[in-house]
């Protein structure tokens, strides 16, 4: 699979699949030896199953299903980036979360690494107008 249909794959699965905490979509994403690090000081997780991990872990503290969109994939080679935004409720707290996530991908398109780069603020903040392109 080229890089740039599998980054696309990856960004509209979890553009889906984060509202509706679809797990198992977001485990189809990622290769057997995948290494998942949602921060680049945490430890890693690994594999399809380490990846569906974090998202249980995540999902599991938002109180209401997440607003998030995701922007075009920037691609070379068999890397790819992408910018996200999205509003959460967690602890009756509304929050928004801007954040990147730094990947690359095998030669059947699933995620053979991944980092993610975020920051969050309390309250609502809307995207700048250039974002995500």
């Amino acid at each position: 699979m080229e890089t740039a249909e599998a980054a696309r794959r990856w960004r509209d699965t979890w553009q889906r699949s984060w509202p509706e905490r679809e797990v198992e979509a977001i485990r189809a994403l990622y290769g057997e030896h995948a290494v998942f690090r949602s921060q680049p000081f945490r430890e890693p997780r690994l594999g399809p199953d380490g990846a569906a991990g974090y998202a249980s872990w995540a999902f599991a503290s938002e109180e209401a299903p997440a607003e998030c969109r995701f922007g075009e994939p920037i691609v070379d080679g068999d890397r790819a980036t992408c910018e996200y935004w999205a509003i959460v409720r967690s602890g009756g707290i509304e929050q928004t979360i801007a954040g990147v996530s730094v990947l690359r991908f095998d030669a059947d398109g699933l995620v053979a690494f991944q980092r993610d780069y975020w920051a969050v603020e309390v309250g609502r903040r809307d995207p700048p107008d250039d974002w995500g392109r």
